[in-house]
């Protein structure tokens, strides 16, 4: 009989591959941005990492930043911040009901932009001590949990558009994180040529003026919550936000793709370890 860990394992990816559909391919001539959001700043108490971000074209983000600056400016709003938004709310007089409904506009938009949607999440603490007791307390979860989001958008491009992307990476700008952002990546490329060709810039925004960091927060934030839950819960609940945002708008339009979300916990960490070991941390073949 199959372990309520594993049943939640199964529900926790259904929820979010359910929401794919198609595209239809097409050549990739020009570079994809990536808004990236780590909803610890890898500096969490817990050790827990939660990396997700959203991926597009020009076309793509220009329909995405102005319906998302029109909303902005229509809630008396300079940016939306997740962590922010319950005092927000109240600084502008809403309710409970009259906030999730704000925050629930955000999130249609996301849905409706066709933004390609991606999330990583690692239990650092249980990475470290296994791999610490494997004879590899170099291996670095937050290298790791980069390297895998990577791949996630290798693998999604190679489907929808035949091509080895080339992209632009943005991250939220905050001194520490940033400059340990800058170093992991800086390690990747040194160590993996497929990185290196990938990946054409390394910037840093400040995401109060940066729309897609602002979507990726939203996204980090919903999906660390659940995915938290889900370390001690062999079913939590599924927040009614994060399964609006993962939902289609109508069938086969508007609806971000999402490629394989990986989630390592304890017992996919268990399951891949010696790959993981073996690989220095950068497994290429999981």
């Amino acid at each position: 009989m199959p372990s309520l860990q594993a049943e939640a394992m199964r529900a926790l990816h259904g929820l979010f591959n359910h929401s794919c559909f198609a595209i239809p391919r097409r050549p990739l001539k020009v570079a994809l941005y990536v808004y990236l959001d780590e909803s610890g700043k890898f500096h969490d108490g817990t050790g827990f990492i939660c990396l997700c971000g959203y991926m597009g074209e020009d076309a793509q983000l220009a329909k995405f930043n102005g319906r998302w600056a029109r909303l902005l400016k229509d809630s008396h709003l300079s940016s939306l911040h997740t962590t922010k938004f319950p005092s927000q709310s109240k600084t502008l007089g809403l309710d409970k009901t009259e906030a999730d409904k704000l925050l629930t506009k955000f999130v249609d938009i996301i849905r409706e932009s066709e933004l390609f949607g991606f999330a990583v999440g690692v239990d650092g603490k249980y990475f470290k001590q296994k791999l610490k007791l494997a004879g590899r307390p170099d291996v670095d979860p937050a290298l790791f949990a980069i390297h895998r989001i990577l791949r996630e958008m290798r693998e999604a491009c190679a489907q929808v558009h035949n091509h080895q992307p080339r992209i632009m990476l943005t991250f939220d700008e905050s001194e520490d994180y940033s400059i340990t952002c800058y170093k992991l990546i800086s390690r990747l490329r040194k160590a993996n040529p497929e990185v290196r060709e990938m990946i054409l810039a390394i910037t840093f925004a400040d995401d109060e003026h940066f729309s897609p960091l602002q979507a990726a927060d939203l996204l980090a934030n919903l999906t660390n919550k659940y995915w938290r839950d889900s370390l001690t819960e062999a079913s939590p609940k599924v927040p009614e936000l994060l399964k609006r945002l993962l939902t289609p708008p109508a069938p086969g339009k508007g609806v971000a793709m999402w490629h394989k979300p990986e989630f390592w916990n304890a017992a996919e960490i268990d399951a891949h370890l010696a790959a993981i070991v073996a690989a220095k941390g950068m497994p290429n073949k999981l």
